[in-house]
């Protein structure tokens, strides 16, 4: 990755986004009936924080992995990162079904936050890999400022 901490700040902020849409949906929930049918154009509307935080997040992991542009660990955690917002995308859409046909079904819910949840712990995983790589180059560029400085010293002594 070029910039592994624009990547996790896009992921970051995809979170929020996501996480700011459940509450919304909540709040919506609360003063709406859910047991009528919900046309999906409103659906998009109450859910699209949700989604775009969905899509947002899965499309930044798809795209850094189809590059091979991360390191092995990272590349396992976007998988896993990836995998997470499948299993959200696949409770959404069902979801949306249900809703449109004028129920709710608690698995559907579930599946979305079983989803989020693996993001979210991906999310975890991905800062603390970024973060011991970010350490481990700044003690590879020490060793070798050392080891430069050591042959300087070499050559002026010699």
């Amino acid at each position: 990755m070029r910039n592994p901490a624009a990547v996790r700040l896009i992921i970051a902020a995809a979170l929020v986004v996501e996480f700011g849409g459940f509450l919304y949906d909540t709040f919506w929930h609360d003063q709406h009936l859910s047991e009528v049918a919900i046309p999906p154009g409103e659906l998009l509307t109450v859910h699209g924080g949700i989604y775009l935080g969905q899509l947002t997040l899965m499309a930044v992991a798809a795209t850094v992995i189809a590059r091979r542009a991360a390191d092995r660990p990272t590349a396992r955690v976007l998988w896993a990162m990836l995998c997470g917002g499948l299993v959200q995308t696949l409770g959404s859409v069902l979801d949306m079904w249900s809703h449109g046909h004028g129920y709710e079904k608690d698995l559907y819910h579930n599946t979305i936050y079983a989803g989020a949840a693996v993001t979210v712990l991906a999310y975890l995983l991905l800062e603390v890999v970024g973060r011991r790589s970010a350490r481990g180059e700044e003690t590879r560029s020490a060793d070798s400022g050392a080891s430069a400085e050591r042959a300087e010293t070499a050559s002026r002594v010699g």
